[in-house]
């Protein structure tokens, strides 16, 4: 797991990877993944290899070192063993006049045998030598703790012994397999004193490991050339690290005065070229040299979607990344809470029904209650909107930490959506405008009975894509009618009109300045914090959606919400409704045990098989500016006020939707509410909000995959 993919690591979760729908592998060849059940894998057995080809300036070493000693060849070489962490002739410098059992090397040949237990203060070693950056070695596997007593202790920093422990046992966590292999001359210092000019030298390096980011990068920039490594400060690798004003040194510590230093280093290596691999295993290798896999690259005329891009299959289940909050008591906490809430997914099929029917909507109208307490009532008019202080500022903020985030969890090639982002499916529909409509309705694509081709995509939360039974229990819309007359908000498509819903009655956070601070958080992997938070709390948003997200069985058996308002003609605000026609639930395989990762995108697959689905469109008209408000999403608008009223059917035909190259599809769209046309103009700050935001991170997304933006008109064909 830390070097083979397809086992778990030291963490128990599996490492990326190439996974493929079985169809592609139509000979078999390749193993079933461990972790994704309806997956082949194309990465088992496999690994990544990093290559760098690095120069070495070994005549300037020599005569830097020559000068700072004032030409004395002892202090020369001793401050060179000291910068490499070895003698000249290879040996270890920790292992030398050492008596401690386990630290001097049993051979002459075994010489990375040792660990640096007997030189904590680095003074035979000193504590930035190279060799000492490039593997800590001390405490590969910490002592454990099995108490509840020892374990808290722990995590709340009490145990010293544990703490200096945890300095050096991350050395488990990023451990490589790792190689190099000179080239060019090489050269004694004497030699290298005597030569007028640089003699080429270098070092080509590979190492193998399981997560690049994590084992190589890690190793690389906190240990290498991080200038805050082993307690040191403002100094890198003597050898690789870069060179700063402010650290350019390298400190040699002593027992008698302090220590001495070198400073004024230069660079020494020059990275000229490198590169990152996949190294498959040999069923991998198999399979990639079948007929199946080496067949000509070809392009569908009509989705321009080529062979290979069904190789990469970013949206494929995996667990939710552990918390990065610089804090291990709240990563703890955000950790354990995750874990529980999915423990409860297990059973809430049992427990909701009795929880909804009888308490579920009065809690959900009292929290309402509270809310609107805590609101001003600003005399606004029907669908009258007043923009917030700092908006574009808060945008700003969104719109850069979702991109940090999606850049931190996807590579080019294979991003997925910041929101929204597992695709349970995208389906052809039919959306059917009912007729004779109150002529309160009738205003834009409800003006006339009519049916708009279009097509549906469901997804899960984001900004993760997590096996089904994992997620936080909720689930999104999004409906992209096609053949839409007239001039649209964004002239980025031409015959569109997006809509939107999630499976909640209100927002996850009621105006864009609550929405930044959530994203920072989420950045961190600890949403949670947002509501949880001492100096601005969001309880009551956190009480409303835990009200309504629950363990889903099946996309096409959810009401979903658009949340926030839009236009319905001149001066009258909507907000708009998705409802399943039927009260059938399908069956969660396995619970409480765990189900299949997408056992949602196999709920629809079957209901689908067996017929038509029917979806009920409602629309709900403002009638009370305040208690019904356009600027905080978070409050939910109430039925006594405006009942929903059904203004028309979505249709979803019979089909089959979950081939590779439909799902592939899904990528090449652009979801945007400000796909519309004027009478649908979507209102409130956080709607503001995502015309840009939606926008900025669709072009992210469209240019990291090298993918083209499309509007589709209905007549998409796939194999």
């Amino acid at each position: 797991g830390e070097f083979l993919l397809g086992y778990p690591n030291e963490y128990g979760l599996y490492t990326d990877r190439p996974l493929l729908d079985p169809a592609l592998d139509s000979n078999g060849i390749l193993p079933k993944a461990e972790d994704a059940s309806d997956k082949v894998d194309l990465g088992r057995n496999g690994s990544y290899l990093v290559m760098r080809q690095l120069r070495q300036n070994v005549t300037g070493f020599w005569k830097f070192l020559d000068h700072k000693a004032d030409g004395d060849p002892a202090t020369r070489q001793r401050w060179a063993e000291a910068m490499v962490g070895r003698t000249l002739q290879g040996k270890p410098l920790v292992s030398m006049d050492s008596d401690k059992p386990g630290d001097t090397p049993a051979t002459p040949d075994a010489l990375n045998t040792f660990n640096y237990e007997s030189d904590p203060q680095g003074i035979r070693c000193p504590l930035g030598a190279h060799i000492r950056r490039g593997n800590p070695r001390n405490a590969d596997l910490p002592s454990g703790a099995s108490g509840l007593i020892s374990k808290l202790k722990r995590i709340l920093g009490f145990d010293t012994e544990a703490l200096a422990q945890d300095l050096v046992a991350s050395t488990r966590f990023h451990r490589l397999l790792r190689r190099g292999r000179g080239f060019g001359v090489q050269v004694s210092p004497e030699q290298a004193l005597s030569s007028a000019s640089d003699i080429e030298s270098g070092l080509h390096f590979i190492c193998l490991n399981a997560n690049i980011s994590r084992q190589f990068e890690f190793v690389q920039s906190a240990w290498m050339v991080g200038t805050r490594f082993n307690g040191l400060r403002n100094e890198g690798d003597p050898l690789l690290g870069h060179r700063e004003s402010d650290s350019d040194v390298f400190s040699i510590p002593r027992t008698d005065g302090p220590d001495e230093r070198v400073c004024g280093l230069p660079r020494f290596i020059n990275v000229v070229g490198g590169g990152y691999f996949f190294l498959p295993g040999i069923r991998a290798l198999r399979y990639l040299a079948s007929e199946h896999a080496k067949g000509e690259q070809s392009m569908d005329a009509k989705t321009g979607e080529t062979n290979s891009s069904r190789l990469t299959d970013s949206n494929r289940s995996r667990p939710v990344p552990p918390s990065d909050t610089n804090s291990a008591l709240l990563n703890w906490f955000s950790d354990i809470s995750l874990k529980l809430l999915q423990f409860e997914r297990r059973f809430d099929p049992w427990l909701r029904p009795a929880f909804d029917a009888v308490l579920r909507d009065p809690i959900a109208r009292f929290v309402t209650f509270l809310i609107n307490l805590q609101r001003k009532n600003e005399g606004l008019k029907l669908a009258e909107e007043k923009p917030l202080p700092d908006e574009e500022a808060n945008l700003d903020s969104i719109v850069s930490t979702f991109t940090k985030q999606m850049t931190k969890l996807w590579k080019p090639g294979g991003f997925e959506r910041g929101g929204n982002t597992k695709t349970h499916g995208i389906v052809r529909a039919e959306f059917i405008v009912h007729e004779s409509l109150p002529a309160k309705f009738r205003h834009g694509i409800f003006a006339e009975p009519k049916t708009y081709k279009a097509w549906v995509r469901f997804s899960g939360p984001g900004p993760y894509v997590t096996p089904d039974i994992d997620d936080v229990g909720f689930m999104s819309i999004s409906i992209k009618l096609l053949g839409v007359p007239g001039p649209k908000l964004m002239d980025e498509e031409k015959f569109t009109q997006d809509m939107f819903g999630v499976s909640t009655p209100t927002f996850v956070t009621p105006d864009t300045k609550a929405n930044a601070h959530l994203q920072k958080w989420s950045l961190q992997d600890a949403s949670l914090f947002h509501f949880l938070n001492f100096k601005n709390p969001h309880l009551l948003d956190l009480i409303m959606q835990g009200l309504f997200i629950k363990t889903q069985s099946s996309p096409f058996e959810a009401p979903y919400f658009s949340c926030v308002p839009y236009l319905l003609g001149k001066g009258q605000a909507m907000v708009y409704s998705v409802w399943p026609k039927s009260n059938k639930k399908t069956p969660i395989p396995r619970l409480p045990f765990r189900p299949p990762d997408d056992y949602l995108r196999q709920a629809m697959v079957k209901a689908l098989d067996n017929g038509d689905v029917e979806l009920d469109f409602r629309i709900q008209l403002q009638t009370d500016p305040h208690l019904m408000p356009i600027e905080n999403a978070a409050v939910l608008w109430p039925e006594r006020l405006s009942p929903r009223v059904s203004v028309a059917t979505i249709r979803i035909p019979r089909q089959t939707f979950a081939t590779a190259s439909q799902i592939e599809f899904e990528k090449r769209l652009s979801f945007n509410p400000w796909h519309c046309i004027p009478e649908h103009r979507p209102l409130g700050n956080q709607s503001r909000a995502r015309q840009r935001m939606y926008w900025e991170l669709s072009k992210l997304r469209h240019s990291k995959n090298n993918v083209p933006h499309y509007e589709p008109n209905g007549d998409e064909e796939f194999e």
